[in-house]
């Protein structure tokens, strides 16, 4: 772990029996998470080492931290899918369980830098039209009194949402099929701007203070196209390139930096 300028890296040596599905991790400062992808073991870290871990009754399908060290998770129940929220330490603090036809299937999920905010992304067919729904869940005092902990949550027809994030502070991010909406708020999260593209986006990447999109342009010697924007949806940079970038793969030793992309 470490700053922008100087980042640390983070490597852990990882037990071949214990983790049977492939390893996935996610990074928040000082704060990680791995993930054993398709088996059951989450290990959470910080700077000085495993901080906790938990066996999970279903399968992992997609796990995220926060800053504070709170860690999110989609788990495969099978006929349901579910949604776990854990401490540092492992302890479960709460469990959601979902469903295609309420309130869709969870193709993301993100947590504030606080823990106090888990963001989650679905998905579910109305008639012949996809449609994604983005909630927020609210753990702290503010949700006790909301249904589910549901604090606000926006319905986007006909869009598909795979990926969001929480960015710096209160703000966070869902990115669509067509842009990507931003919300802002450190208790009840409002969306603030939604910036559509009319191109295929075929990746994104992002940290604190930027949002990126890179798409395919038609060029024959740079193919691809990439724009940075701020988190306030202000278009920072605009530049073409000709490779496009692969991710390393995992090791008997995983290392991760904060670099976020998917």
């Amino acid at each position: 772990f470490g700053t922008e300028e100087n980042p640390l890296v983070l490597c852990h040596q990882l037990d071949p029996v214990s983790h049977t599905g492939g390893l996935v991790a996610d990074v928040r400062g000082d704060r990680a998470v791995i993930a054993d992808q398709d088996g059951t073991l989450l290990e959470m870290f910080d700077k000085d080492g495993e901080t906790g871990s938990v066996t999970t009754s279903y399968n992992i399908i997609k796990a995220r931290v926060s800053s504070s060290g709170m860690v999110a998770a989609i788990l495969d129940g099978g006929d349901a899918t579910w949604i776990n929220f854990y401490g540092s330490d492992g302890t479960l603090i709460a469990e959601n369980q979902t469903h295609l036809a309420d309130p869709g299937y969870p193709l993301d999920v993100a947590v504030s830098g606080s823990g106090d905010i888990m963001m989650v992304a679905y998905q579910f067919v109305d008639g012949s039209e996809t449609t994604s729904y983005v909630a927020f869940y609210n753990f702290g005092d503010v949700g006790q009194s909301e249904d589910d902990r549901i604090v606000s949550g926006y319905t986007y027809d006909g869009v598909v949402i795979p990926q969001i994030m929480y960015l710096d502070g209160d703000r966070s991010a869902a990115i669509r099929d067509d842009g990507f909406t931003l919300y802002k708020g450190s208790q009840i999260p409002k969306e603030v701007e939604t910036i559509k593209v009319d191109k295929e986006i075929v990746s994104t990447f992002y940290d604190d203070n930027i949002i990126g999109l890179v798409f395919k342009n038609g060029d024959k010697d740079k193919p691809y196209t990439m724009r940075g924007y701020s988190t306030d949806g202000s278009l920072k940079r605009n530049s073409i390139f000709r490779i496009q970038q692969s991710r390393p793969a995992a090791e008997t030793y995983f290392c991760t930096t904060a670099l976020r992309s998917v």
